[in-house]
């Protein structure tokens, strides 16, 4: 995030191109004076990739941001929300509720800024693009490819799903954060954890024997949220994941 580190990057390079245009307008800080002003200056940029790379700019990194957030999701949507088909709009909005799902489990003020933040994100790609929103998503893959028990599951329960779109997407974001050195070590982490989901859950696969979908959802949403815990502290990556009494 802006002050924890690339806690969430869902649109980064979206807003990559507008920064330098706001870079160049101080930031205030900390204060019902700056807030007022942020808020303006939200309220009055001429367009939703302008505001977007304000708020980026100058994101307060706490709580606040859920308000000053409001402020330019509004101004996306008003340009596109509307047109949308309702395929597009059930992905819109699966869209805005993953990104509540990344960090509701995560505690802090900064995780709230990074939840507000990434529905700025999201709000700013479909602005920019209301015809490459797409439909909705089932799991971070093709569900009618599923054959293992732990596939079938995860497309068979939608909340499940929800938490395997999202546990993919850190994963790739850990993968890409960490040094070349330690992926390797990341990758065999992450299968050691899925092979693990069997003992975790009640059965070899983790998904068989009637494995509860409750424990599932648990599990992955434990292990998003460790993986972007550990994206947000000095350690290396690899060795945040794997320290003993920490999962």
């Amino acid at each position: 995030m802006l002050r924890v580190r690339r806690l969430m990057r869902y649109a980064l390079l979206l807003l990559g191109s507008w920064l330098p245009l706001c870079a160049q307008e101080a930031c205030h800080f900390a204060s019902t004076a700056a807030a007022e002003e942020l808020e303006k200056n939200l309220a009055s940029a001429p367009t939703c990739g302008a505001a977007a790379a304000r708020l980026r700019e100058c994101a307060w990194g706490s709580s606040a941001d859920v308000g000053f957030a409001s402020i330019v999701i509004e101004k996306c949507e008003s340009g596109f929300r509307k047109k949308l088909p309702p395929q597009a709009e059930k992905r819109y909005m699966q869209e805005m509720k993953l990104c509540g799902i990344e960090v509701a489990k995560q505690d802090g003020t900064m995780y709230r800024s990074a939840g507000a933040l990434c529905r700025v994100d999201v709000a700013a790609r479909a602005a920019a693009d209301p015809a490459a929103v797409g439909g909705p998503l089932r799991a971070s893959f093709d569900c009618g490819k599923a054959h293992a028990p732990l596939e079938r599951a995860i497309c068979a329960d939608a909340d499940l799903g929800q938490d395997d779109i999202v546990l993919s997407r850190v994963y790739q974001c850990v993968l890409k954060d960490a040094e070349s050195f330690a992926r390797a070590r990341i990758v065999v982490n992450e299968r050691e954890w899925l092979q693990g989901l069997g003992r975790a859950c009640g059965g070899p696969t983790g998904a068989s024997a009637g494995a509860p979908v409750a424990c599932l959802r648990d599990q992955f949403e434990r292990r998003f949220s460790k993986l972007n815990a550990c994206m947000s502290t000095p350690d290396d990556v690899a060795d945040c994941i794997e320290r003993p009494g920490r999962e």
